[in-house]
C-alpha cells in the first residue's frame, strides 16, 4: 500500500508532478514554480481541521487535469497512525479555484472511505473525468479505491465514487456518490479503473462512464 507511485499531468502552462508525499508545479519550460520540494499534502489540506486531511497525509497522490474548465485536481489519502490500524480513513481532494495551480487557490474536501465501514482504507486511488451530456449535465469526477479492513488487512473489495463536479468547481459541496463491489463481485478482477474523458466534445452518444476491471492471471509452471 505504500509503493512509491508518481503521476503527472502537463497541460496548456504547467507540468504537475505528484509522489507520496507533495505536488510539484513547473513551466512548461521546466522551471520549478511552487519552491525546490514542492508543496507537501500535509500543507496543501492543513485546513481540513478535524479530519485526518490535515497533517497526516499517507500517499498515493494522483494529479489530473480538467481541460473543459482548465482546473487540476490532486489527490492523496490520509490516516492516523500505521497499518495495520483502525484509522479513520479519507480521501482528501483539492480542486483548483482557477487553471493556476500555483497561486489561484484550491477548494479543498475530506471524503471518508466508507463511512459504514470506518476501518477499511481506500487503497490505489484512480481518478477520472467524465462529460457525458444531459439535461441537467452528467458531468463528475469519478474515482475508485481497492477496500482493505485496516486491522487485518482483508481485501473487502472496490468502492467506486462520482463527486458533483459543477459543485466542487464553485467550492460547493462535494457531494459524494458511492457503492460497494465486494470481492465475489469482482470475479478473478482485482481493480476497477475510471474512463477518463480527454477530448473537447462529449462522447457522440452520451453514455454514462464506463469502469475498466484490472483482472489477476496466474501462470502454473
Amino acid at each position: 500500500m505504500f509503493a512509491a507511485r508518481y503521476r503527472w499531468r502537463r497541460r496548456p502552462n504547467h507540468y504537475v508532478q505528484s509522489v507520496n508525499s507533495s505536488i510539484k508545479i513547473f513551466d512548461k519550460s521546466g522551471n520549478p514554480l511552487n519552491g525546490a520540494n514542492g508543496t507537501t499534502y500535509n500543507s496543501l489540506f492543513l485546513t481540513l481541521v478535524g479530519t485526518p486531511c490535515s497533517g497526516l497525509n499517507n500517499g498515493d497522490g494522483f494529479v489530473f487535469y480538467d481541460h473543459v474548465a482548465d482546473r487540476w485536481v490532486a489527490s492523496d489519502f490520509a490516516f492516523p497512525g500505521t497499518l495495520p490500524g483502525a484509522g479513520p480513513f479519507y480521501q482528501c481532494v483539492a480542486v483548483s479555484q482557477t487553471g493556476d495551480p500555483v497561486s489561484g487557490g484550491w477548494f479543498l474536501y475530506a471524503i471518508q472511505h466508507d463511512p459504514a465501514n470506518p476501518t477499511w482504507i481506500g487503497d490505489y486511488p484512480k481518478f477520472a473525468f467524465w462529460n457525458s451530456g444531459g439535461t441537467p449535465a452528467q458531468n463528475a469526477y469519478y474515482f475508485t479505491i481497492n477496500l482493505f479492513d485496516g486491522p487485518t488487512l482483508a481485501f473487502e473489495g472496490v468502492r467506486v465514487f462520482a463527486l458533483d463536479r459543477a459543485s466542487m468547481l464553485t467550492g460547493g459541496a462535494a457531494n459524494a456518490i458511492a457503492f460497494n463491489i465486494p470481492p465475489a463481485g469482482l470475479g478473478d478482477s482485482y481493480s476497477l479503473v475510471p474512463a477518463g474523458f480527454r477530448t473537447a466534445i462529449r462522447h457522440p452518444w452520451a453514455e454514462m462512464n464506463f469502469y475498466y476491471l484490472w483482472t489477476a492471471l496466474l501462470r502454473v509452471a
